[in-house]
């Protein structure tokens, strides 16, 4: 589920620029190396002009890292959540994920018509995506699991230096993890 949420959202960022979440460039772990070579095999073009940086992550300090080698320009970041799991008397499990997609701006030494030409910026292109993402429900199935409403709040953070918007959202589904599938094959 990781995986397919971030090949996903990479495509919308400037492609060189998302391959800079690969701060390695090389690791031991097999699926590094799978992912950075989908993510490699993306289309050139970013879905989303202006769009420049991509942050994938949930650890605030390795998320504040990657921000603060943002110099200028706008990034994309992706979080995901917290995952509630029910289960009813006749083993039906639900699950949800609760996800998050903002879309800032670097605001180091912005006056505040700056920080508003920013914020109506980041926000249309919030808003490009979050078309993207109802239109791509034809051909990209996970995206059929997504709650049908979303709360879009403003995202200023100082500890990020960025302004900019936040549309939080969530997966919902019959057992998203195959726990049924895994429990059967034991």
């Amino acid at each position: 589920m990781i995986f397919e949420i971030l090949k996903y959202y990479a495509q919308f960022p400037n492609h060189s620029k998302v391959l800079e979440i690969f701060a390695k460039g090389r690791s031991d772990l097999p699926e590094y190396i799978a992912i950075q070579e989908e993510i490699k095999n993306l289309p050139d073009s970013s879905r989303i002009q202006g769009l420049d940086h991509f942050v994938f992550g949930q650890s605030f300090d390795s998320v504040k890292q990657r921000v603060d080698g943002i110099l200028s320009g706008t990034y994309l970041f992706v979080e995901v959540g917290d995952i509630m799991s029910k289960s009813d008397q006749r083993n039906s499990i639900q699950d949800e994920v609760q996800m998050a997609v903002t879309i800032a701006a670097k605001s180091a030494e912005m006056d505040l018509i700056e920080e508003a030409i920013q914020s109506r910026r980041t926000l249309a292109m919030l808003q490009q995506l979050r078309i993207a993402m109802i239109s791509d429900k034809r051909t990209t199935p996970w995206l059929k699991e997504l709650s049908g409403a979303c709360q879009i709040r403003p995202f200023v953070a100082k500890e990020f230096a960025s302004v900019g918007w936040t549309m939080m959202f969530e997966r919902e589904g019959s057992d998203l993890f195959n726990l049924k599938r895994l429990i059967i094959r034991e």
